[in-house]
């Protein structure tokens, strides 16, 4: 039986959190030159992070080993919900803030044949969370935390001095928790249902839902890099439609009374291109990267449990497919590289992030809006073969007026989002030999 109404707040973050976007907090700035260039380090890589943004440039740097370790820090600041809808139970509301450190190693090797060289990196794309302690939006996304951890291997092959193709396998481990809470006064379940008598209402309605789920899954990914002259490289990658395949137990509490459920939802993790241009003029390198994310795949959320819920006003909460009908976005990047000295490089960076839900789709679990990225960062080449270096990026979520209408309050979000800032920090260490 198909059931969905609670349960896709937090698991949706799954698949947003991985690209980690045009809805929410897209981050996939995951190392120091990555988010100092924001993001814009696809057709020009400067170390060990092309093993996952680029494998193709592998083939392009040293003959050597490389490999890097970044520690990633990330600030959420809180979203100020304005209420404009009328009906009882809705207010403003404000998030609580959030902070997570998340690590990622790369790896390159040098050539295991003529022309063939392996790329191996771990990532954590920083587990998404948000809490709403107010009663309001807690019906629907009290609190959620999420993990996402993607492995992936590539083999890069050198074709010519000028031409190079790339090709891997990416494994997603998901892991979340997600709680909600809906409370509704006897004098809102007589608005419910007027023709109910005193001795229905008299208790109201309260039910606690705490979601426990993980999945394993499997995709792949493809790029290529053509250098016309020396100094102009074009790029192409690919990220395929990944299917997160979320089982799990939902502990439903419906008035005093508990009950476990098995659940399962699969949630497609959307396909990406990503085209990139690098232009070297004397000690500059600019970088342009235009990013297309498929979400028109994220049609609607429908959960699946093995049982019936035993209260009729949970059946009617949660037995309906969630409907999103995403959008294809756009996201455009801009980085400049300036090596200032054999041993400094200097870094900037500018994107826009496009918006993906229409505004009848967005609830308290991703206040989708449009974003401009602002980043910096440095390099700094301790000697010949070990570098330290720093990243910052700041992501300004724009305003956003939303308009979800439902015939009951918990399913209902009109009114305007103010999302505040996004901040990443970024430190690394690499070394070649």
């Amino acid at each position: 039986m198909k059931k969905n109404f609670y349960l896709y707040c937090g698991l949706v973050t799954i698949f947003l959190s991985q690209n980690l976007s045009a809805a929410g907090y897209k981050i996939p700035e995951l190392s120091s030159d990555s988010m100092a260039l924001a993001g814009s380090n696809i057709a020009k890589s400067f170390g060990s992070d092309a093993s996952y943004y680029n494998p193709a440039n592998i083939s392009f740097l040293e003959n050597k080993h490389f490999i890097e370790g970044n520690a990633m820090f990330v600030y959420l600041g809180k979203t100020k919900f304005t209420n404009y809808s009328k009906q009882p139970g809705t207010k403003d509301s404000t998030s609580e803030n959030f902070f997570s450190l998340a690590p990622t190693i790369y790896y390159i090797s040098p050539e295991i044949f003529d022309n063939f060289r392996l790329g191996f990196s771990s990532n954590v794309p920083v587990g998404l969370s948000i809490k709403w302690n107010e009663p309001y939006p807690a019906s629907t996304s009290k609190k959620f935390d999420l993990k996402v951890f993607e492995l992936s291997s590539n083999i890069a092959y050198k074709i010519s001095e000028n031409f190079s193709i790339a090709a891997g396998i990416r494994g997603v481990y998901t892991t979340g928790n997600v709680v909600s809470e809906v409370k509704l006064s006897p004098e809102i379940m007589k608005m419910i249902n007027p023709s109910q008598n005193a001795s229905q209402t008299s208790q109201g309605y309260h039910m606690e839902r705490d979601l426990k789920g993980n999945s394993i899954d499997v995709g792949y990914n493809l790029a290529a890099t053509y250098k016309p002259l020396s100094n102009l490289s074009l790029s192409a990658t690919y990220r395929s439609k990944i299917d997160l395949t979320v089982t799990g137990n939902a502990q439903i509490k419906e008035n005093g009374t508990s009950k476990d459920y098995k659940a399962s939802v699969t949630i497609p993790l959307p396909a990406s291109l990503n085209l990139g241009l690098a232009y070297e003029l004397h000690d500059f390198t600019f970088l342009f990267d235009y990013e297309r994310t498929y979400w028109s795949s994220l049609k609607s959320l429908d959960f699946n449990y093995k049982e019936n819920f035993s209260h009729p006003l949970t059946i009617n909460f949660a037995d309906k497919p969630v409907p999103k009908n995403a959008k294809n976005s756009n996201t455009y990047r801009f980085g400049l590289a300036w090596q200032y000295s054999q041993k400094l490089r200097l870094m900037a960076g500018f994107g826009i992030d496009e918006k993906m839900l229409d505004k009848d789709k967005i609830g308290f679990e991703m206040p989708d809006a449009k974003a401009y990225i602002y980043s910096f960062g440095a390099n700094y080449a301790i000697d010949e073969n070990m570098n330290i270096g720093f990243g910052y990026l700041y992501q300004d979520k724009k305003d956003r007026v939303v308009n979800k209408q439902a015939k009951l309050y918990p399913g209902t979000v009109d009114g305007k989002f103010k999302n505040t800032d996004a901040q990443l920090t970024s430190i690394s260490f690499s070394y070649k030999f």
